[in-house]
């Protein structure tokens, strides 16, 4: 059976201009014009309905030509009835899943509202705020999310040599090993749901308010992934004699375990909690503060003359945890599926509670890059 909505129609144009009509022949004509009518793009009979309706309220007639951004929002208060009919196939409907696997490998995910330049912007803004791993880490965009390589070059082991005149120079090339990323998960931020009221109120900012929201939700979702990982490569610097405390001498042990390669770029990543921990240490003779707190000049706070970042997901103050790392943060990967930071509105699913909401989607991971026997990133660890 044709899809087409003109071909639909023509073939029932043919089958009622036959010179015999049966059961049969009417059955088939009702169930072409009911598939053709499923197939109408009615977005340009609602925009002169807008248009008229504008008229006769003595308003401005909408604009024909909805931007990017003005189409999202509408999308966001009005659901897939904002949109045109194909893209609303693009995006799905509500009872589809949002995420169709069998794409995933080659496509990235689908089923969501590719979200535009704005709310990109902001979502990144408020994710960097909240965990500062994200704005640490290098951003490696890709196409799909099918497993890949980065390729890292890290000559930290070799030096130069005098060579003697007139003498063959020696051979030393650089470290080259792959950091492997597997498939790309996708992240899902959950429903978020609001009055039906606060979706269709023009005067309040709903996509600014969703892109904050889920912005807290990947933060803390994948900024808890991300530390782990992190953990999980960064190699020990030192550990502490204390389960809940860390001494100034074991902060400066800590920089002089990092290869002094990674000092330029060096920086720590920590807690809130741990930093103020750090902050309040004074001297048993002077009580003068060890490490009075010194800002930049970005204003970032320094620890022993070292920028300091913060984490929520980094490991409190306890027994057997890594609560401090220090190096080259920029060597961490955050790996991200272009176009993959979609949003689906959801109008029917919560209709009979007068809600609407919404579900944001992410694809993305990350890696510590690592070659040769020098670790980029080191941590303090607690004692046991």
């Amino acid at each position: 059976m044709p899809t087409d909505r003109a071909a639909l129609l023509a073939e029932a144009d043919s089958i009622l201009h036959k010179t015999t009509f049966t059961k049969e022949d009417s059955a088939r004509v009702e169930s072409l014009l009911r598939l053709a009518d499923a197939t109408t793009d009615r977005s340009d009979l609602r925009r002169a309905s807008l248009a008229q309706h504008s008229a006769q309220l003595g308003l401005p007639a909408p604009i024909a030509s909805m931007s990017a951004d003005t189409k999202f929002v509408a999308y966001l208060r009005e659901g897939p009835g904002a949109l045109t009919l194909e893209e609303r196939r693009k995006i799905g409907t509500e009872r589809t899943q949002p995420i169709r696997a069998a794409q995933s490998a080659g496509t990235g995910s689908a089923g969501g509202y590719v979200v535009p330049a704005s709310f990109s912007d902001t979502f990144l803004t408020i994710l960097k705020k909240v965990d500062e791993l994200f704005g640490l880490a290098t951003l490696f965009p890709t196409r799909t999310g099918s497993p890949t390589n980065f390729p890292l070059i890290d000559d930290t082991a070799n030096v130069a040599a005098v060579v003697a005149e007139n003498a063959q120079s020696t051979e030393v090339e650089p470290t080259y090993a792959p950091c492997v990323f597997g498939q790309c998960p996708t992240w899902r931020s959950g429903m978020m749901r609001a009055s039906v009221e606060l979706a269709q109120d023009s005067h309040f900012p709903l996509e600014a308010l969703l892109a904050g929201v889920a912005a807290l939700r990947f933060a803390r979702g994948v900024g808890a992934a991300f530390i782990t990982t992190l953990l999980g490569a960064a190699g020990l610097g030192v550990t502490a004699a204390a389960t809940n405390a860390i001494a100034a001498d074991e902060v400066f042990s800590l920089i002089d375990s990092l290869d002094a390669a990674y000092l330029p770029n060096a920086a720590f990543l920590m807690s809130h909690a741990t930093f103020t921990a750090l902050s309040k240490l004074k001297g048993a003779g002077s009580g003068n503060y060890l490490f009075p707190v010194t800002l930049n000049a970005e204003g970032r706070p320094l620890l022993a003359g070292f920028p300091v970042y913060f984490s929520p997901s980094m490991p409190a103050l306890a027994a057997g945890a890594k609560t401090v790392t220090f190096g080259e943060h920029s060597r961490f990967l955050r790996r991200e599926v272009i176009g993959s930071l979609q949003l689906k509105t959801y109008v029917e699913r919560y209709a009979e509670l007068g809600q609407v909401a919404w579900e944001a989607f992410l694809r993305t991971d990350g890696a510590l890059a690592l070659s040769g026997s020098n670790v980029p990133v080191v941590y303090l660890a607690q004692h046991a």
